[in-house]
């Protein structure tokens, strides 16, 4: 839950109000959240400035609704004043109030409110005030301690303590202040037991000393140092928030963290000094001592014993005061003594459980009297600010002093008890009060200053308190009585130490003050309302005896040192301090330390000099006669005053003087890291003075020696010799360096107290660069295998020169060519025959690898050389070798194929393997290949063939000319899967290794080839002019060829004349040129010859069969025709009968004979039959 914005948690004021939590800010608005407590889990508060308080830390800073049952409320003593009051515990006490100063208030977890004295118990769930002045030490259970500054607040959330084990956990909240802890038994045992919350972070102590100081909203962030411990042991602590985590473990370690969201600052280191005044309050009231009276570890860093004295000092004002043990020896009312250990014991109506605020005044004690319950409780849920001003408090001013009396109080029959009208009826046991009367006092400083206070009690049976605040620290206040404790800047009075009452301001101040002033009386245990009033202080200040010291130192140059020093003990800055010099002779010179001169004229002959002007102060003398200067010292208050010691004598002898010497400086050379000569050379122009030769501007780092060994050189490159010195001088320049260096020289002579003005030169020493051997590291043997990649190469080289004055290059060489070096930014250089070497860099040096030649199992060496090279060209070497082992491996060959090709039943197909191909690797060779997928029935013209595997393994040298020869008919397309085997063997072990490559498909395409069907005819015979003949031709046994078909015949000798009869009734006849004819094998069934009439010759026809067949891959088709076979026609012949052919005759009657024309060949026509007759 966040609030509006400009309201920060850090300034708020928590208040219960039913289930409902109110916040009230400074300006006076509130913020109230309704039904906070209804919540299961009240939620985080959260403010724009990054604040930040938990639901738990809100609850134990109110407390819930009903944390004011009075059921558990108890009743106890407070040990150091006696008063009686009402303290809610929550179970058994974990911790004692050890140390304590102004005003420190407790709620407990009941709500109630208490305030706190040295020697009271804390409980778990305490929420701890202090005032604007307070400060409070805790000793816990578990020799835990911690303190608290002024305005702080923090909740003990959580304390569980096994003493047996030391075992257990401590959680505490911290809102605002200042605080020192020192981790006790819990943390020792167990790091991460003690936990404090703050509303920007969570910090946990492991065992250490550690401050927090967390600044009101908008005056800072919060800060956390870690100290050392008393015997200077330091622990750790870790701070986290929503930012992360941080880690602080070294003594001084601290840090700032703004808001729960923000990351932490960059750790710092505080000094003691520092630490001192940032915790000076918190560390003065840190415990030291357990309850054994041991010391503690927590280091108080040197401010105990302050508080210490004020301790037994405030102890010492007390003794007016009843103890403890007397209150158990005061006899009660009935006449019994009353233990201080007992609580009275409530006359409660047995209905409630709850006794109202009444009922608690109302209580009875063991001696039977009515005892209420007054100024020390407070209800948390009132909402009063137990620091703030009382409401009818309008101040005392000068002189005066108000407040409500306990007179008064008795008159109205009330009192300001905090109870209202309920107090009426007990006045007895009211304070009766006290008038008080202040005012102003002048006084002057350093000196004790009488303060007029008179506190006048109404009852003067009541026991008198008197509280001064704002005495200044560093203060002495006193009476008649002795010295007065004061802690801080409060002081608790007695009323004896009113008498001669005085204030001693601290050591040398002037200015003014107010004395804060607040009295009252203590009676029956009951204290009354404070009475107020004010001192003003006014305190002048007193000049202080001036400290003055001088001297003469020797003169310089004609000048005459004067070394004059004045302080005022008082550092306040009030006073000033002047210096007059007079008797100052005519015509002579002071130079000031400003800068400036004053000479003495005629009636001018003194001088008043500040501090300032005073250093490095000297006068140049008129003559050389010797004169005394008169020499005083002057303070001088700011209020005026002042005081001037009697002036002292100063003498000063200008006889004497020194009269120098003159220098004569060669020149200087020589080789870098060697000795140089200087030769130098004085000429005095007084053999009798003594020269001293001051040499400045040496380079650090340069020595310097002579005859009679080494010198030593100043810090500030400064050395001062005698004239024996300069025997043998040298000078080594810095290591490495060739730069070239000037040198100061300077001379003076000294003539008793006097020192000549010096001479002074320069010589100039030139340095010749020489270039120094770099350091030059290499990992001298690596391996790997051949073609494994890239190998990591282990090269750093340095110069050894570190000036600046050389720079650096590596070469590698003897590269095999062919091998790849590749920088880290991925360029890379590849070694060629005539280019094997490689230069690089000192950044370059980094990820550097190199990569074999590839298919090369060669061990090879590379040579690394590191060169310096001087900015005048002077170089250095340093070489190193790199042995690179490289483990030969067998290359998987690529096998090369090509595509086969035959006709079926075309005899062996030739296979295209390129056993050349695999052969690459330059150290490998090809030893066999392997084929599969051949074929069942096929086989290869080399090799042998596995029946498991089915594959044919054929040597290298075989593959040339291998074929394969396949089934009879076979004509499908295959193919085969061809992979090589090679194997190389290391040159430098011998050691074989062999890869097979992955197999290649070898495709095989068999071209479909019909086959020339066999013809089958058988020879037939018939009579001449018989009719016809019928000729046998068999087609099936003719397509016996599973792949191909008949597609047709041809009968060929056809006699001319003779016809064909086809099925159908088709017929084909003979001619000349034309006696073949094509059948369809349809056609041959049925098929018959007829001769021509009368043919009676045998004669064959001439058969052919034709057979297509279709490629089953292309689809391509082929034909074949059988060889003719002849089918013989046997004709038995046959006669014909003759006709006869005659023409009519005619003759002469008589004529003769009459011719017959009778053709007898006619009846020849058969060609194979004869007229007989």
């Amino acid at each position: 839950m966040t609030l509006p914005e400009g309201l920060s948690i850090s300034e708020a004021e928590f208040a219960v109000d039913g289930s409902d939590l109110v916040l009230t800010f400074p300006d006076g608005s509130k913020v109230t959240v309704e039904n906070y407590y209804e919540q299961a889990q009240p939620p985080q508060l959260a403010s724009a400035d990054g604040a930040n308080l938990s639901g738990d830390m809100v609850v134990q800073l109110t407390g819930t609704p009903d944390s004011a049952n009075t059921s558990s409320i108890q009743q106890f003593a407070d040990a150091a004043s006696g008063t009686q009051v009402i303290g809610g515990t929550d179970g058994a006490p974990i911790g004692t109030v050890k140390t304590l100063t102004g005003e420190v208030w407790v709620t407990r977890a009941d709500g109630t409110r208490v305030q706190l004295q040295a020697g009271d118990q804390v409980f778990q769930g305490d929420s701890i005030e202090t005032g604007p002045e307070g400060a409070i030490g805790v000793l816990l259970a578990d020799e835990t301690t911690f303190s608290m500054g002024e305005a702080s607040q923090m909740v003990l959330d959580e304390m569980v303590y096994d003493p047996a084990t030391q075992n257990g956990s401590l959680n505490v909240s911290v809102v605002q202040g200042v605080f020192t802890f020192v981790s006790g038994q819990v943390a020792k045992t167990d790091p991460d037991a003690m936990k404090i919350d703050t509303p920007v972070a969570t910090i946990g102590i492991r065992g250490t000393q550690v401050g927090i100081e967390i600044p009101p909203a908008g005056e800072g962030d919060m800060q956390v140092i870690l100290m050392e411990e008393a015997d200077g042991f330091v622990g750790e602590v870790v701070i986290e928030n929503n930012a992360g985590q941080v880690v602080m473990n070294q003594g001084g370690d601290f840090v700032s963290i703004p808001s729960y969201d923000s990351q932490a600052s960059q750790r710092g280191i505080m000094s003691d000094d520092d630490i001192v005044e940032r915790h000076a309050t918190t560390l003065k009231h840190l415990p030291v001592e357990d309850t054994d009276g041991d010391r503690t570890s927590g280091n108080h860093f040197g401010l105990q014993e302050d508080i210490e004295q004020g301790t037994n000092q405030d102890q010492g004002q007390q003794d007016d005061q009843p103890t403890a043990e007397e209150l158990a020896d005061t006899e009660t009312a009935a006449g019994g003594n009353q233990d201080e250990t007992q609580q009275p014991t409530p006359e409660l109506d047995a209905q409630s459980d709850e006794p109202s605020a009444e009922d608690l005044n109302n209580l009875d004690t063991q001696a039977g009297g009515q005892q209420g319950f007054q100024e020390d409780f407070t209800d948390v849920t009132t909402e009063v600010d137990p620091f703030a001003p009382d409401p009818q408090d309008t101040g005392l001013g000068t002189g005066s002093g108000t407040g409500n009396t306990g007179a008064t109080d008795r008159q109205d029959g009330a009192g300001d008890s905090g109870k209202d009208d309920d107090a009426g009826t007990q006045e007895e046991f009211i304070g009766d009060g006290a008038s008080v009367i202040a005012g102003d006092v002048d006084g002057f400083e350093d000196g004790a200053i009488s303060l007029p206070l008179t506190v006048n009690k109404v009852d003067a049976s009541d026991t008198l308190s008197v509280t001064l605040t704002g005495i200044p620290e560093g203060s002495v206040l006193s009476s008649a009585a002795g010295t007065i404790a004061v802690t801080g800047t409060t002081a608790i009075l007695t009323e004896a130490q009113l008498q001669g009452l005085a204030i001693t301001p601290p050591e040398n101040y002037s200015g003014s003050f107010n004395i804060g002033v607040s009295a009252t009386t203590i009676e029956g245990g009951v204290i009354s309302n404070a009475t107020t009033g004010t001192i003003s202080v006014d305190v002048t200040g007193v000049a202080d005896v001036p400290t003055l010291t001088m001297s003469v130192g020797d003169e310089v140059s004609g000048a005459v040192p004067l070394n004059i020093t004045a302080t005022t003990p008082d550092t306040d800055g009030s006073e000033t301090v002047t210096v007059t010099i007079g008797d100052i002779p005519v015509g002579a010179t002071l130079n000031l330390g400003d800068g400036t001169t004053f000479t003495a004229t005629d009636g001018n002959t003194s001088v008043t000099l500040s501090p300032d002007q005073l250093s490095g102060l000297s006068i140049v003398p008129v003559g050389e006669e010797l004169f005394n200067l008169s020499v005083s010292a002057t303070t001088t208050e700011a209020d005026g005053d002042s005081l001037t010691l009697p002036t002292q004598t100063l003498s000063i002898d200008p006889n004497n003087l020194a009269e120098g010497a003159t220098l004569d400086l060669g020149a200087a050379s020589g080789d870098e890291d060697t000795a140089i000569a200087l030769p130098i050379t004085i000429d005095k122009a007084d053999e009798g003075e003594t020269a001293e030769i001051t040499l400045s501007g040496i380079p650090e780092g340069a020595t310097l020696s002579n005859a009679n060994g080494p010198i030593t050189v100043n810090e500030d490159g400064t050395v001062v010799l005698s004239e024996a010195d300069l025997d043998g001088l040298q000078i080594t320049p810095p290591a490495n360096s060739d730069v070239d260096f000037d040198l100061g020289v300077s001379v003076v002579t000294k003539d008793g107290d006097s020192t000549s003005e010096p001479t002074t030169g320069t010589i100039s020493v030139g340095v010749d660069g020489v270039a120094d051997v770099p350091t030059l590291s290499v990992d001298s043997a690596l391996s790997s295998v051949e073609d494994g990649g890239p190998i990591a190469l282990d090269i750093s080289s340095a110069l050894t020169d570190t000036d600046g004055s050389e720079t650096l290059s590596v070469t590698i060489s003897d590269i095999p060519p062919g091998a790849t070096v590749t920088l880290a930014n991925g360029i890379s250089f590849t070694a060629s025959e005539d280019n094997t070497s490689l230069n690089l860099t000192p950044s370059q040096l980094q990820g550097l690898t190199v990569t074999p030649t590839p298919n090369s199992g060669d061990d090879f060496q590379l040579t690394v050389t590191a060169t310096s090279t001087e900015a005048n060209g002077d170089t250095a070497t340093q070489t190193a070798t790199i042995d690179v082992a490289v483990a030969s491996q067998a290359d998987a060959p690529t096998v090369d194929v090509g595509a086969a090709s035959g006709l079926e039943d075309g005899g062996p197909i030739a296979l295209n393997i390129d056993p050349q191909a695999a052969a690459e690797d330059i150290n490998g060779e090809i030893v066999s290949v392997t084929i599969t997928g051949v074929p069942e029935g096929a086989t290869l013209s080399a090799g042998t063939f596995d029946t498991e595997t089915g594959a044919w393994t054929v040597d290298a040298a075989d593959v040339d000319g291998l074929t394969v020869s396949l089934p009879e008919d076979f004509d499908t397309d295959f193919s085969l899967q061809v992979s090589a085997t090679a194997q190389e063997t290391d040159p430098d072990t011998g050691e074989i290794t062999t890869a097979t490559s992955d197999p290649v498909a070898l495709d095989v395409s068999v071209i479909a080839q019909a086959d020339a069907p066999a013809t089958v005819v058988d020879a037939v015979s018939g009579l001449e002019d018989g009719g016809a003949i019928p000729l046998t031709i068999d087609a099936t046994t003719a397509a016996e060829d599973i792949n191909g078909e008949i597609t047709g015949f041809t009968i060929s000798d056809i006699p001319v004349g003779a016809i064909l009869n086809l099925p159908g009734g088709f017929a084909f006849t003979a001619t000349e040129g034309n006696t073949s004819f094509d059948l369809t094998p349809a056609q041959v069934e049925g098929l018959s010859i007829s001769l021509p009439e009368n043919f009676d010759t045998d004669f064959a026809l001439s058969v052919t069969a034709t057979a297509s067949e279709t490629d089953p891959e292309t689809g391509e088709v082929t034909t074949a025709t059988s060889d003719p076979v002849a089918l013989d026609v046997s004709v038995i012949a046959q006669a014909d009968a003759p006709t006869v052919d005659v023409d009519a005759a005619s003759g002469l009657e008589d004529g003769g004979p009459i011719a017959l024309n009778i053709d007898p060949q006619a009846a020849a026509e058969d060609i194979n039959g004869e007229i007989v007759s």
